[in-house]
């Protein structure tokens, strides 16, 4: 085994191994990061992301918005996106992913759908509306009052002027 150490940033047997660059220093036999993590790493290998809480900000204070739009996490300290939001996709998120299209049309056709839906029942119901009133219309035709006096009504009197004050006067025998 070798005694001599591996030049910072080299670990394993003849130093062939390099650390990561997340690393301030790694372990010269097993390429731990003894000395600790760059800002937004943790981890034995310092290969975990963390970032500021809320996500999609950066900076030592967590102040600062993450400058792409579409990101939904950045790096804590240099602000470039780690996670796009959904749907999107590339270095600074400006590209639309394939499902989001997808999602995007069905979304779109659905709500197309159920316009098109309301407005098949909205008429079926105006029509059904329709219908019913000029079949209460056919049904209830006003008579013509002298020929229904002829017909309904016995002849009592002749001295009545017109068949509602008949009608008024045998409502009235009833009622009593």
């Amino acid at each position: 085994m070798c005694k001599t150490p591996c030049p910072k940033g080299f670990f394993g047997k003849n130093c062939s191994h390099t650390c990561i660059e997340t690393c301030n220093g790694c372990n010269n036999v097993n390429g731990l990061c003894d000395s600790g993590c760059l800002l937004g790493w943790k981890g034995y290998f310092c290969s975990e992301l963390y970032g500021c809480s809320p996500k999609g900000y950066f900076g030592s204070n967590c102040s600062i918005p993450c400058p792409d739009v579409n990101c939904q996490e950045c790096h804590m300290e240099s602000g470039i996106c780690n996670v796009c939001k959904q749907g999107y996709k590339g270095q600074r998120c400006e590209t639309v992913s394939e499902f989001a299209d997808i999602i995007n049309n069905i979304k779109f056709y659905s709500l197309l759908g159920a316009f098109c839906l309301c407005l098949t029942v909205i008429g079926i119901l105006i029509g059904y509306n329709i219908m019913i009133r000029k079949r209460q219309l056919t049904q209830h035709q006003p008579y013509d009052h002298q020929e229904s006096c002829d017909v309904n009504l016995p002849d009592v009197s002749r001295d009545y002027v017109n068949c509602e004050e008949l009608r008024e006067m045998r409502i009235y025998d009833t009622v009593q």
